[in-house]
């Protein structure tokens, strides 16, 4: 770990080398008001603090302001459901109009413990996974890296938790550049939204 200037760089090898790095505030609520700054709640409530998003309220969906989709580029975020109900990320819905989006791609941990990855098409949820193959211990108490990469030109969209693929899912419905985190009950943990 170096500290340049105000911001904290961890750099870790392995196979790929990967840094990551926290801007260092003398005031906390200043780290709070800039990550708050790069989301939109388009419905609910949700606190920021630190890098993590607490939801607030039923229903919340949360999206990630400038932050977009690019060809086989993974985007992710550690949930932690801590609820009774449904959480994850929507993507590939077109950010021009993201107050009042109703096409997306849906990928939830839900709260039986399974996973689901769908599609909504104007209020109607169309299911895209396979339920043979679904994981079946996903612990609401418990951390997880949920992730995707979207291929446009295969129409190719690859979903994971904790790295381990769970869905190969080939549609072209939506190529919107849009992503963001939702929360059928309050009480989830999201850090926020990363690219790799």
């Amino acid at each position: 770990m170096m500290l340049i200037g105000n911001k904290l760089f961890a750099v870790s090898s392995g196979y790929n080398i990967l840094y990551s790095e926290l801007p260092l505030y003398s005031n906390p609520a200043d780290y709070n008001n800039k990550l708050r700054e790069e989301y939109k709640i388009i419905n609910g409530n949700a606190s920021f603090y630190g890098n993590k998003i607490y939801i607030l309220k039923n229903k919340t969906l949360i999206l990630k302001k400038k932050f977009v989709i690019s060809n086989n580029k993974t985007f992710y975020t550690y949930i932690t459901p801590n609820i009774t109900g449904d959480c994850g990320i929507v993507f590939s819905f077109n950010n021009s109009n993201i107050n009042t989006i109703k096409n997306y791609y849906i990928l939830l941990i839900k709260d039986n413990g399974l996973i689901t990855f769908g599609k909504n098409i104007n209020g109607t949820y169309i299911e895209l996974s396979e339920y043979d193959d679904i994981q079946k211990d996903f612990n609401k108490n418990n951390n997880y890296k949920i992730s995707i990469q979207f291929n446009f030109i295969l129409g190719e969209i690859k979903t994971r938790i904790n790295d381990n693929i769970q869905f190969i899912n080939r549609d072209k419905s939506f190529k919107g550049k849009g992503i963001g985190l939702i929360s059928y009950k309050s009480g989830a943990v999201f850090t926020q939204v990363l690219l790799e």
